[in-house]
């Protein structure tokens, strides 16, 4: 799928592409930030809590001298107030991790903990002597993070700890990253709608000379005018353009040596054909003047009839000579004819017409019942009907009645013009050069007749081919485009 994408559209999907995956990674770096400095702030904000709560109780504590005697309601009230002071959850346990006062005491009393210290935050006290622990503790499924912090009399020594739970805000969290979501969201959708559109102008800008230079080799044909094109910086698309326009100067250049290589071999055929053909009259023109000029010197008597049989038999050949060269003249010198608007349907009726009185030859018309126009020359192009009927009428066999067929049939855009006969059709070893110019005295109207029509309708903008069957006979047709009949 990506390889049948256009160029323009493939550079636009990568950009757009690499900067939403860009966007993204961005955005999903940035969550994961978020939480982890939300994490890391809430902690500090126990550890700091856990430190001031601690410091107030030791002044508490060691203020009263009767801290021994203190009852257990005293203990509570202090802590309750603590609690509601700090906004925080608060356990009080003994220097032996027995639990003295907590403002969950319901969890307490119910047995969901335990009434001792946690095991390993209380080993951490005595043994690595800790000054602070935070570790995360559960209850059940609740998980929570839970910070330690001994107590100590005036003497330093340990009179209880202090344990604060820390229960996650995950509505506040989720506020933040919210808040920051939209935020994000509003800015890079304006940051994407500018990139897409600085992506637009870049694939345009670098499709745009690709384009150029595809429509210029479009229009790039032997023998045209060369287009060359103009680039005025020297990045690759210089690069590519330059050597664009140096390929159309070596294409020009062979183009016109391609040109005249085959100018000259088509006239050294035509010249090969012509010197042939002449040569072919000349031999017997030459060999009968000998006769006359022997009987002359011998002064035989009666020469008259040899004498009137080799004037005939020249002005025979002469006549033949002066056909070549007419047919040759009016190959190369053929005029390109002024186009207008004809119906061939009354070509065919005056083709018909001409060809009617043809002895043992039946022609039948088979045209379009409304009159079908074309852009061509009136008179050329009944120059070519006359030459394919021509051609028709001699191509049957003796003894057997020829019948020709001339159609028209349209489509939405063309014309056609079909010459059918149903006579010997054409041999195999001619058909690959039927339309190629022969000066042949031999060629019984096949020679210069199909080339001269073949260039009549290309330039006319059709084209003419033809389907033959041995035996059985042949159909030429001229294709020709439409035009309307308003």
């Amino acid at each position: 799928m990506w390889a049948g994408l256009s160029f323009r559209y493939k550079i636009l999907s990568t950009i757009t592409g690499g900067i939403s995956l860009a966007l993204l990674l961005v955005g999903l770096a940035t969550v994961i930030y978020i939480v982890y400095q939300y994490d890391k702030d809430e902690l500090n904000k126990l550890q700091r809590r856990t430190k001031i709560i601690t410091a107030r109780l030791e002044n508490e504590l060691q203020s009263n001298e009767q801290t021994a005697t203190m009852g257990e309601d005293e203990l509570d009230a202090m802590v309750k107030n603590l609690s509601d002071m700090y906004r925080s959850d608060i356990n009080l346990f003994d220097a032996y991790g027995n639990l003295l006062s907590s403002t969950q005491s319901a969890i307490y009393e119910q047995a969901i903990i335990a009434r001792k210290m946690n095991a390993q935050a209380f080993l951490k006290f005595h043994e690595d002597f800790a000054s602070q622990v935070v570790q995360e503790e559960n209850i059940g499924r609740l998980n929570y993070t839970a910070a330690y912090m001994p107590l100590r009399n005036i003497f330093g020594d340990i009179i209880g700890y202090l344990n604060i739970p820390y229960f996650s805000k995950e509505k506040d969290l989720t506020d933040r990253i919210s808040s920051f979501l939209i935020a994000l969201i509003n800015l890079y959708l304006i940051i994407f709608l500018i990139l897409v559109a600085l992506s637009l102008f870049m694939a345009r800008a670098l499709t745009t000379p690709l384009d150029l230079i595809r429509n210029h080799l479009k229009n790039t044909s032997l023998g045209g005018n060369p287009i060359f094109l103009e680039w005025h910086t020297k990045d690759e698309i210089g690069k590519l353009v330059t050597e664009y326009n140096s390929m159309i100067v070596a294409l020009q250049h062979s183009a016109n040596k391609l040109a005249q290589s085959e100018r000259e071999g088509a006239w050294r055929e035509m010249a090969k054909q012509v010197a042939h053909e002449i040569k072919n009259p000349l031999t017997p023109m030459k060999l009968n003047i000998q006769r006359l000029q022997m009987a002359f010197y011998e002064g035989k008597e009666d020469i008259k009839p040899l004498f009137d049989k080799v004037s005939s038999m020249l002005i025979k050949q002469i006549d033949t000579l002066s056909g070549i060269a007419t047919s040759f003249s009016s190959f190369a010198q053929m005029p390109e004819g002024t186009p207008e608007k004809t119906d061939v349907n009354q070509l065919m009726r005056e083709v018909t017409e001409l060809f009617g009185n043809q002895k043992d030859v039946n022609i039948t018309l088979d045209l379009t019942a409304h009159p079908a126009f074309v852009m061509a020359d009136p008179s050329q192009l009944s120059r070519v009907l006359t030459n394919l009927v021509k051609n028709a009428t001699q191509a049957f066999q003796e003894g057997r009645r020829g019948e020709i067929l001339l159609q028209t049939e349209e489509d939405q855009s063309y014309i056609f013009l079909k010459v059918t006969d149903n006579g010997t059709g054409i041999p195999a070893d001619l058909q690959q050069n039927i339309f190629v110019p022969s000066f042949s005295t031999k060629s019984s109207g096949m020679g210069l007749g199909l080339a001269i029509s073949k260039k009549i309708i290309n330039h006319a903008g059709g084209d003419i081919y033809f389907e033959t069957e041995q035996g059985k006979g042949t159909t030429f047709t001229i294709k020709l485009p439409k035009i309307s009949d308003h």
